[in-house]
Order: structure tokens, then sequence, then C-alpha cells
């Protein structure tokens, strides 16, 4: 949708506080996406070498790291006792 051109009585007062804000959560929003995007990359990665092992868990005690495809397209990785802060698994989707 175009905007109209507002009467010069009729202009909104500019709050640099608001622009600024809206810029920082922008940017907080672009890197949130960008992370994603590289989460899935890797995820993919994951993916296709317990494949092309035929596997469907993998633990490696050393690293205390678990791995676990519980259904086509969704994978399970813990690293020690990690948690996200109420005991649910931060990769359950």
């Amino acid at each position: 949708m175009q905007s109209q051109d507002a009467l010069p009585s009729l202009e909104l007062p500019k709050h640099p506080e608001l622009t600024e804000l809206a810029k920082v959560y922008a940017m907080a929003r672009d890197n949130r996406l960008a992370c994603g995007r590289i989460e899935k990359t890797h995820k993919d990665a994951l993916f296709a070498k317990m494949h092309e092992l035929k596997l469907l868990n993998y633990a490696d005690p050393d690293d205390d790291i678990t791995v676990e495809i519980e259904q086509e397209e969704k994978i399970k990785v813990k690293i020690g006792k990690e948690s996200n802060g109420n005991g649910a698994d931060p990769d359950a989707q």
C-alpha cells in the first residue's frame, strides 16, 4: 500500500528514540533470521552424514554428545546436560 504525503500541518512528529529502537529491533531480527539459515545448513549436513552412515543414533561420550534422528526431518542433539531453562529439550519441535 502506497502512503500519501501528509499535509505539512498534519505531519506526524518524529521520535528519534522510536527510530533507534526500530533500527535495533530490525538488526536483531535480521541476525536471528541469518542464524536460522546457518543452523538449517548445519542441521542438513548432520542429517546427510547420519543418513550416509545409516545411523539413527550417535554418541560421543568423550564430548558428551548424543544425536538421535526421531522422525524424518527431526533431529535431537544434546551436549552435556544442556537445557533451555525449563527442563524441556531445546531442539524439540
